[in-house]
């Protein structure tokens, strides 16, 4: 079991993914969330491919009850938390005028 665990939001792609490898890379057992399974599987295979001791919840953040179940599954894979990087997110876009 890692000696240090995190867990990071919006994890599947982008800054989140970008993340969720460095910790990996620098030993910390990670779970990842975010909405889409499919990319997130995706994702959590890429990170444990490179080593890394991953586990993932798919889920929409905006539910209490999703961000419960990230808890709890994360607590009972690595018994801690050292690092939370809420990094899911909402994008609003408008057309310009």
């Amino acid at each position: 079991m890692a000696e240090r665990a995190a867990i990071v939001t919006g994890g599947s792609s982008g800054i989140g993914l970008a993340i969720a490898a460095m910790l990996v890379q620098e030993g910390y057992g990670v779970t990842v969330a975010a909405r889409r399974p499919d990319k997130l599987a995706e994702a959590a295979e890429q990170l444990a491919a490179g080593g890394g001791e991953v586990a993932q919840v798919a889920g929409n953040m905006a539910s209490e009850e999703t961000v419960a179940q990230v808890v709890a599954e994360h607590r009972e894979r690595f018994g801690r938390l050292d690092v939370l990087v809420n990094n899911a997110g909402v994008g609003v876009g408008a057309t310009r005028r």
